[in-house]
């Protein structure tokens, strides 16, 4: 997508966006992974019974294929935030290019 035919205050708009796309994707995915097994490993330690080895016992009887399809989500959510810092940047640098850069 070419910017070039925007103003320099809708591509920084933009390229703002964009950071906050990609902090907001790595923020909300990284808190339902951390958070929610956090939880659950907090409500077996203070509640009695057996909890725990149902919660290991149901991460053993994951399917394969619903495993590869979360680890997949996972790896394009990371690539999509990645992405979007990286157009985010080159935007910005070619908005604002160092005056100390070399020729």
């Amino acid at each position: 997508m070419s910017l070039s035919k925007y103003s320099r205050k809708a591509r920084e708009k933009f390229a703002d966006h964009l950071f906050s796309l990609a902090t907001s994707l790595v923020t909300g995915f990284a808190t339902v992974i951390l958070i929610a097994p956090l939880g659950l490993a907090l409500s077996a330690l203070f509640r009695p019974g057996d909890e725990t080895e149902g919660f290991f016992e149901a991460l053993v009887t994951i399917p394969p294929l619903e495993g590869a399809m979360f680890v997949a989500i996972y790896l394009a959510v990371v690539w999509l935030s990645v992405s979007a810092r990286t157009q985010a940047m080159k935007i910005y640098t070619e908005l604002y290019p160092d005056r100390c850069a070399s020729p």
